[in-house]
């Protein structure tokens, strides 16, 4: 859609980078992952959900039903309402904004809505100005959105039977291991025609391009094949000159090492490594010592360790602090307890370093979202984690 809006715009690819291109896209698609779960997270006080005028005028759950509706004209589908609702909760999200109080009215029933600013380089504007330069059809964005708020089409029923996505049950965890899927995919511009091949058609462990004129020798069976949504025919996959190109390639997976650590094994591997840390030479390891340790991650990519590290170092802290007080922290009280230690940890303690600046990026969001909490300004991991 870029593409399209900058040839249209007469304005030039030769200056962008393809890889830049699709960094700036997955920013853009995990900035509203971040709102969905947000906004399936009223407690932390991250968006002012739950006011009217929110839910009405800026909140995702708004463009659900918009994702529905049919784009009749074409000035429906080149329009940018959808992208400019998206914008202008980007611009809150990362600025703040703080009621204006008028004077001379105490009671004002309409006092405006607040938002803390977030000032996260996933929200930096520079972080999505290939966007931004052209905006987005609401046609394409539309397509988005129906990807991350709709069940998938049944085969047998299309359209009848799609429901919305919840957000509430979104782990961390699940975030980190969309976002590592995608770190080994390159983005490119073809400098000519392109016909995408891999062992018996089969992309899902990556993929090669090879040009049309040297495709002669090819097998049938190799190329990687794509429904026609008008004929319904299984036809190659085409890249012409000039589009934009996105795949896993053949042998970065394997390169850059990027795979997930699921949740089990981070569990596992965190709670040995304290069992050798804490209470060693039969002396107790205090709660005050608990927030002296540091904790590194040199691989950081989506922080999975680190997350998990902070929080059983939290629940243990407080076990020991409750235990050192002879007085238990009342039921409901104890997820925000836990969550104010884990923020604490969190930003004076964990430091991490990764080859990838996108992974650090993901890694510094990650790490806030699984400790924000009420009343918390989004902290700062500038000098903690970093590229390297």
């Amino acid at each position: 859609e870029v593409v399209r809006r900058r040839t249209e715009k007469n304005l030039s690819l030769d200056s962008i980078k393809g890889q830049d291109l699709a960094k700036h896209s997955l920013r853009f698609l995990y900035r509203i992952l971040f709102l969905l779960y947000a906004e399936a997270s009223p407690e932390m006080r991250v968006l002012p959900t739950g006011a009217a005028e929110y839910e009405e005028g800026y909140g995702l759950d708004r463009l659900r039903e918009l994702t529905l509706t049919e784009l009749v004209s074409a000035h429906a589908r080149t329009g940018t309402h959808l992208y400019q609702s998206l914008a202008m909760l980007f611009r809150l999200v990362d600025r703040g904004h703080t009621p204006v109080e008028r004077e001379g009215i105490l009671d004002d029933p309409a006092p405006g809505l607040l938002f803390n600013p977030l000032r996260a380089d996933l929200f930096d504007p520079k972080s999505t100005s290939l966007i931004d330069e052209v905006g987005l059809g609401n046609e394409a964005t539309q397509r988005v959105l129906e990807h991350l708020l709709l069940s998938k089409e049944s085969k047998n029923r299309k359209g009848n039977d799609r429901g919305f996505i919840s957000y509430a049950e979104l782990g961390i965890n699940q975030l980190g291991a969309v976002y590592e899927g995608l770190m080994s995919y390159t983005g490119f511009f073809a400098e000519e025609d392109l016909y995408e091949v891999a062992k018996n058609g089969d992309s899902e462990k990556g993929s090669w391009v090879v040009p049309v004129d040297r495709s002669d020798h090819l097998s049938e069976s190799d190329f990687v094949r794509v429904v026609d949504e008008t004929t319904g025919e299984e036809k190659p996959v085409l890249h012409r000159k000039g589009t934009f190109v996105f795949r896993l390639a053949g042998r970065e997976r394997q390169q850059s090492a990027s795979y997930y650590t699921p949740e089990v094994l981070t569990k596992f591997v965190v709670s040995q490594s304290l069992e050798e840390l804490l209470d060693q030479d039969d002396t107790r390891t205090t709660p005050e010592q608990i927030l002296q340790l540091s904790i590194c991650e040199p691989a950081l990519g989506s922080g999975a360790f680190a997350i998990e590290a902070v929080r059983q170092l939290a629940a243990e802290y407080l076990k020991r602090q409750q235990e050192d007080v002879g007085e238990l922290i009342d039921a409901d009280q104890y997820p925000m307890e836990l969550q104010k230690v884990k923020a604490h940890i969190a930003l004076h303690q964990v430091y991490g370093v990764d080859l990838n600046a996108t992974a650090v990026e993901l890694a510094e969001i990650s790490l806030w979202l699984d400790t924000m909490v009420a009343g918390l300004q989004a902290p700062w991991f500038g000098l903690h984690l970093r590229r390297g």
